[in-house]
């Protein structure tokens, strides 16, 4: 096994923990935040599985890691998608509702603290 694969078995154990509590997290309140958030995993799972086909070299004419190849654009594209929406999707509730990202009324909208 090379040091390629090894790593990217690696990151995949870790982006199953990350998916699995984006869909725990999804499936017990369906928001678009967590919709999101869970399609940043995915897209995330796209690269591992980019960076895994790449390493045992399959589909050989994507020309993993070649740049300007249709392999290299899905890593990149996939990357910067999945990083972005994981973070969207984690951080904006919590920077909107302030807390754990869940609103504590929402019947009654309320002010912002020192808005007059």
């Amino acid at each position: 096994m090379n040091a390629q694969l090894a790593r990217a078995l690696f990151v995949l154990a870790v982006l199953g923990v990350v998916a699995y509590c984006s869909a725990r997290s999804f499936f017990r309140g369906r928001t678009a935040w967590r919709l999101i958030q869970l399609l940043g995993a995915g897209f995330l799972g796209v690269v591992v599985l980019a960076h895994i086909c790449e390493s045992l070299a399959l589909f050989p004419r994507m020309q993993w890691g070649a740049h300007r190849t249709v392999g290299h654009y899905l890593d990149l594209i996939s990357g910067i998608l999945g990083v972005t929406l994981l973070a969207v999707g984690y951080l904006a509730p919590r920077m909107i509702f302030g807390g754990d990202g869940r609103r504590r009324n929402p019947g009654r909208m309320r002010p912002p603290e020192g808005f007059d």
